[in-house]
């Protein structure tokens, strides 16, 4: 019986190593993430204050442009999907808090739903985001096809990668998820392709473009070619893979995640609230120019009051014009070699190019 005894006590102790070690691995990391989401979101309330008082002082400027219209439109959706994030995680946090200490698994995994909830809409604004700094590159490119199809698949590339926080999150929460470690690698990775593509053609943009800009200080025109290209953007997601791949730590990867959708939202409108100033080297012509062969235009040598006739075939010869009628004078000027110089009233010229104007008199009588 002691035998037996000593067993079953083997057993029993086997099977309570078997399930403690995932009681205590849920806790720790039930501690982690809370840790880690008190930082994310405090530096996201950072953030959001800041889009805040940068989207009041966008959507205060008066503009009747269709661009600009469109702008604020993107960032009124902008800062709304923004502030339902931001206030369901202070919610998450809260209730996180008050309801973690001492309770089982299963009321812990309620609010996992509200993490998915908040990186969904941090993904929606990151979308918005990332789709005018895209934007911007393909109206100043001039092979449009190329352009869209490299822009179209780094927004997709974005939108795919997004989801890697979802994934960490389903990872950390369901311990049947290590056949989803595979596909966070693989998204983990997709969103730093992503965000340097961005920052690149960002980049590519502003050489192109060789704005003419005031002489700033250095400091100052480093800060805005560091913001304007996203370049925050990829040090965040330079973090969250290196955090992954230092021992698949989501946590971290989470509270990344929560600020990465700010800092895309702060590039954009520091990007309106401050556009490239434009060239002054006549390079839209020049692109014009080079683009595609431009009919020219005729400029006429006087700009009438009135136009009466534009006939495109020959000239109208003079006997089809009355000398005199009435107290009308008509001439037959050819105004690439002279001046209209006539003392009647109401007189009518006729240039080379069979057009016909109308000089006015004076209120004298007098042209």
């Amino acid at each position: 019986m002691d035998k037996l005894d000593i067993k079953g006590a083997t057993c029993a102790s086997k099977l309570l190593s078997f399930s403690s070690p995932h009681r205590h691995y849920s806790n720790k990391m039930a501690s982690e993430v809370f840790g880690s989401l008190v930082a994310a979101i405090c530096v996201n309330l950072v953030l959001y204050t800041l889009e805040f008082v940068m989207a009041c002082l966008f959507l205060a400027t008066k503009s009747e442009k269709e661009s600009k219209k469109t702008a604020k439109l993107r960032v009124c959706l902008n800062l709304l999907i923004d502030t339902a994030a931001t206030v369901i995680g202070c919610a998450f946090l809260y209730t996180f808090q008050g309801s973690h200490w001492g309770e089982n698994d299963d009321v812990q995994a309620r609010y996992w739903r509200i993490i998915i909830g908040v990186l969904i809409a941090g993904t929606v604004s990151t979308v918005i985001a990332q789709s005018y700094l895209l934007e911007r590159f393909w109206k100043n490119i001039r092979h449009h096809l190329l352009g869209t199809a490299f822009a179209v698949t780094i927004l997709v590339m974005a939108v795919f990668t997004s989801v890697a926080a979802v994934v960490v999150c389903a990872y950390l929460q369901w311990t049947n998820a290590n056949i989803l470690v595979p596909f966070v690698w693989a998204a983990l990775t997709c969103n730093l392709i992503a965000a340097f593509g961005i920052s690149a053609v960002s980049v590519c943009q502003r050489f192109a473009l060789r704005t003419i800009t005031s002489k700033k200080h250095i400091i100052v025109r480093a800060w805005r070619a560091f913001v304007e290209t996203g370049i925050p953007s990829c040090i965040i997601a330079i973090l969250a893979l290196a955090a992954w791949a230092a021992g698949e730590k989501g946590a971290f990867v989470i509270g990344l995640y929560f600020v990465q959708a700010r800092i895309y939202s702060c590039t954009m409108l520091f990007a309106l609230r401050n556009p490239l100033p434009p060239r002054t080297d006549g390079w839209i012509a020049e692109m014009l120019a080079t683009s595609a062969p431009q009919k020219r235009v005729p400029v006429p040598p006087v700009t009438p009051d009135i136009f009466l006739k534009n006939e495109k075939t020959s000239r109208t010869p003079l006997g089809d014009i009355p000398e005199e009628k009435g107290p009308q004078s008509w001439y037959n000027i050819d105004l690439g070699t002279n001046t209209i110089t006539s003392n009647e009233e109401d007189a009518m010229v006729l240039h080379r190019g069979a057009a016909f104007y109308q000089v006015p008199a004076d209120v004298d009588g007098k042209q």
